[in-house]
């Protein structure tokens, strides 16, 4: 007779964890960064490949899964953080705080993004680089293995 143990979710409960989990620490994280950046008023973007692995070990740990669905929420939430953070060095920790949910912002933060991100500089490449290394992070060590 097997007895109900609320200790064990199955994968879908742990997939919903993790979700929430990873979406609170993408948030976190970003607004982080977001703030060192505006401080120290250069942009360390070593530290998004930082930034993709703690979102995958936050993933790794509530999800425990091996699917690639959860391959997939990390590079996700790593590719949030990293919009979270350039947004948060841009506008100001607080004015992204208080506009979290209006959707002009987020449609301001997409187009600066492109835009400073898609010149031809050679920061802003190096910059694309290590934010798609991030995300390669996030995606890659997601999952258990």
């Amino acid at each position: 007779m097997q007895i109900y143990n609320a200790r064990y979710a199955d994968n879908n409960q742990r997939f919903i964890m993790a979700c929430i989990a990873s979406f609170v620490s993408a948030i976190g994280f970003g607004v982080l960064f977001g703030l060192i950046k505006s401080l120290l008023m250069i942009i360390p973007s070593i530290l998004f490949v930082v930034v993709g692995y703690g979102i995958a070990w936050v993933i790794r740990k509530t999800g425990r899964g091996v699917s690639q669905k959860f391959m997939i929420l990390g590079a996700i939430m790593t590719f949030l953080s990293i919009l979270v953070a350039d947004t948060c060095s841009v506008v100001g920790v607080g004015a992204f705080l208080s506009n979290i949910f209006n959707p002009q912002m987020w449609s301001f933060a997409l187009q600066a993004w492109f835009s400073t991100y898609l010149s031809t500089n050679l920061n802003s490449i190096l910059g694309l680089i290590l934010r798609g290394i991030g995300i390669y992070c996030g995606y890659i060590y997601s999952v258990v293995l």
